[in-house]
């Protein structure tokens, strides 16, 4: 099995499962609050968490997919150099912020090794870990797209990107 086909099964697998789990936490919890007048303390916790996690595996699937919004119509309507200077503008100003995201959050999930949650103790630097992760894998598949379209042609074009 191709190493991309085996992040694509990561990134579909690990938005699923966790969203699956979210859901089931938060039925969970409202049960428990609105049913039983008591809720459960550490399910807040964890979802938020686990959320996290979703929401920057997700971003690198939809990088993958691309289903990010973009301003084309706008970028689309300028001057074909002007056009080219605003992508590679975006590209590099979009390659920038996803190194300092991973640099910065890997090194506070370091500096969190020895710290946990408060209610479940999950390690911080397993919750925090989940920032450099997604920023990772956003980059990968934001790279990935990127060359592929220098190479087709598109990157300066009106098509949309595959």
């Amino acid at each position: 099995m191709r190493p991309d086909r085996i992040i694509e099964l990561f990134e579909e697998i690990v938005s699923v499962l966790t969203l699956g789990v979210i859901v089931v936490l938060v039925l969970v919890q409202v049960f428990f609050r609105y049913v039983l007048s008591s809720g459960l303390l550490w399910v807040d916790e964890l979802v938020i968490n686990l959320m996290v996690l979703l929401v920057l595996v997700g971003a690198a699937l939809a990088t993958r997919n691309g289903a990010h919004i973009d301003l084309r119509l706008i970028v689309n309507g300028l001057q074909p150099w002007l056009r080219l200077v605003l992508k590679v503008l975006g590209t590099l100003v979009t390659i920038v912020f996803l190194l300092v995201l991973i640099w910065a959050s890997a090194g506070y999930a370091y500096d969190s090794r020895n710290l946990a949650t408060t209610m479940i103790g999950i390690p911080l630097w397993l919750a925090y870990g989940t920032i450099p992760l997604g920023g990772v894998l956003i980059l990968y598949e934001f790279l990935k797209l990127t060359v592929r379209s220098v190479r087709d042609g598109t990157f300066n074009s009106d098509e949309v990107a595959p």
